[in-house]
């Protein structure tokens, strides 16, 4: 089994433990690959699209090895997650033709003030995919990780250290998204809706962990409000399952009027030209 590590990191004995239980789950082994092209997206991801279906493909940024071994367990979540349901319910959110053009129109007024404060035009045309397919990927991905985090101090508490460091470095870098010169250059929806689900994760390790201050910065922002409207309509759908997950991803989507931005897509039912699909 071939396993790529930068940096000669070595990961921990509870992760080596984690990798060949999932391997033996699964019946498929797992390769964890440094990839620079992840940073676009996140931190690491579960590669669900990769072609080779005889593996588990975990990609992560380089940059990040530091934390590879919450990074890993994070993903290997993620692998359950997927492995656990039936072919019918793994499925992908992708954003059709049909999707960008109705996210487009209804983004047009928040472009156009955006616009009209001196936001180049071009630069508008190339960073509107970046922030469709990123506020896609957070809808998708957030209940879901919100349940793998605690899956993982629960039940991998000797990946606690770990998963404790990593989580706080991802928190300083999520209420980045908090200050106003990022305000100013964001549509204000995509905006608010970016920072009550990093809200929703960070409320969640925060109690979790004991770490008040991951959500001290969002108290009396409004995202703060909406958050907390996300998280109970994650109550509504207790089952630690995909199917649950993506009804929650629905209801937010509902809930911040972005439903309709994106479509379900069973794996079996994406074209190879589709392009590697992760989940973080």
């Amino acid at each position: 089994m071939e396993r790529e590590r930068e940096h000669q990191h070595q990961l921990l004995p509870e992760t080596r433990r984690l990798l060949e239980e999932v391997e033996q789950l699964t019946g498929r082994p797992v390769m964890v690959r440094a990839d620079a092209n992840v940073a676009s997206r996140g931190r690491a991801i579960y590669a669900v699209s990769d072609p080779n279906p005889e593996r588990h493909l975990v990609l992560y940024d380089p940059s990040q090895a530091r934390f590879l071994d919450h990074l890993v367990g994070h993903e290997l979540g993620h692998v359950l997650h997927f492995d656990e349901a039936a072919p019918a319910d793994r499925r992908v959110p992708v954003v059709t033709g049909e999707c960008r053009s109705r996210a487009l129109r209804q983004l047009l007024p928040e472009l156009e003030i955006l616009l009209r404060r001196g936001f180049p035009a071009a630069a508008l045309a190339e960073v509107f995919p970046i922030w469709l397919s990123g506020t896609v990927a957070q809808l998708s991905d957030t209940p879901s990780d919100v349940r793998i985090e605690r899956w993982l101090f629960e039940k991998h508490p000797n990946l606690g250290d770990a998963q404790r460091s990593s989580l706080r470095e991802q928190s300083r870098t999520l209420q980045m998204v908090l200050r106003p010169q990022v305000e100013r250059i964001t549509p204000p929806s995509l905006w608010l809706a970016s920072n009550a689900m990093n809200y929703v994760l960070l409320k969640s390790v925060a109690e979790f962990l004991q770490e008040p201050g991951f959500i001290r910065p969002y108290l009396g922002n409004p995202s703060h409000r909406l958050g907390e409207e996300l998280i109970r309509l994650s109550a509504q759908h207790r089952d630690e399952n995909l199917t649950a997950d993506r009804l929650v991803s629905d209801a937010w989507a509902e809930h911040m009027g972005l439903a309709g931005w994106y479509e379900w897509r069973r794996l079996d039912e994406l074209s190879s030209s589709s392009g590697p699909i992760g989940v973080e």
